[in-house]
């Protein structure tokens, strides 16, 4: 348990249950959150609290109209119009750390292109929705661990444009059954593999296309994992140990021929050991030797 007791009472108990509603996710993210200083902790629980409220009312309702309500009450929220342990931990998060918040009201317009049948035209709208669904919360870390420069922030995009491209690559069978296509259209079209992704079907084109994809999340990794050098002890270890888990995500989606149904994507106890040894290599060597990939 954090130890918050110099706040006031109320922010005490708005961040004690931000805290619980963001453990009951199971996420690889609270893997490596365990190993921050307690402000980091107190912090980036509310901003996870935050992301899993946007993700639920996207995905939880199932009705269009419900989302689209679920969503104007969270950007009610952050103007001030809702009450609520959430709010109480967003609002101190902003002043807290000066976070903008052009992140919040961005996260929410990433989910909005959740609603309803989903496609994606090209890779620059593929690279515009990474950034609002993954980069803002990324950027939001790196701000509460206090980089905000120029640099980066780029990096800080491009290390969200390459956990997101995993996430969608994992997700590709549920994604259907929902009619989402985070693939980009062009990029389908280009190895003749529309129809392959409508029909589930791993065709020669399909599995190009995926790994032209997974090879662009590769490029990413390589490129943004720089940004651990301009942090020091357990905020470095954090962030190496989300790099090492999402890397090997992607590499076992290599091993599998990217069909996410023959790998089990989760942290166990003979994992939980090897990413704490790729964490530890990258805090006391080169960045890159978190990277699975």
């Amino acid at each position: 348990m954090s130890d918050n007791s110099d706040y006031p009472s109320e922010l005490q108990e708005a961040l004690v249950e931000c805290r619980r509603r963001s453990l009951e996710a199971d996420s690889t993210f609270h893997f490596a959150l365990r190993f921050l200083p307690s402000e980091d902790r107190d912090a980036l629980h509310v901003l996870y609290y935050f992301c899993r409220r946007v993700d639920d009312a996207v995905d939880e309702p199932r009705e269009e109209e419900r989302s689209r309500e679920l969503l104007a009450q969270l950007r009610s929220g952050l103007t001030g119009d809702e009450e609520g342990e959430l709010w109480t931990g967003v609002h101190w998060l902003q002043s807290q750390y000066e976070l903008p918040e052009k992140y919040f009201y961005d996260l929410i317009k990433g989910a909005e292109t959740d609603l309803g049948s989903v496609r994606i035209a090209d890779p620059e709208e593929l690279r515009q929705y990474t950034y609002r669904v993954a980069g803002t919360v990324g950027l939001s870390m790196l701000h509460i661990f206090g980089l905000t420069g120029e640099r980066e922030k780029k990096l800080g995009k491009k290390m969200g444009h390459a956990f997101q491209l995993t996430n969608i690559l994992r997700d590709i069978d549920e994604d259907r059954e929902r009619d989402r296509c985070y693939i980009p259209t062009s990029l389908l079209r280009r190895y003749n593999a529309v129809e392959a992704w409508q029909e589930g079907e791993m065709t020669e084109g399909y599995h190009s296309a995926l790994l032209a994809l997974a090879s662009e999340a590769e490029r990413s990794y390589s490129e943004s994992v720089e940004l651990l050098k301009e942090l020091s002890g357990r905020r470095r270890f954090t962030l190496a140990l989300m790099n090492a888990a999402y890397s090997l995500y992607l590499a076992r989606l290599y091993d599998v021929d990217f069909v996410a149904s023959r790998t089990n994507m989760s942290i166990g106890r003979l994992t939980a050991p090897q990413l704490l040894w790729r964490g530890l290599r990258a805090l006391l060597g080169s960045p890159h030797r978190c990277l699975y990939v």
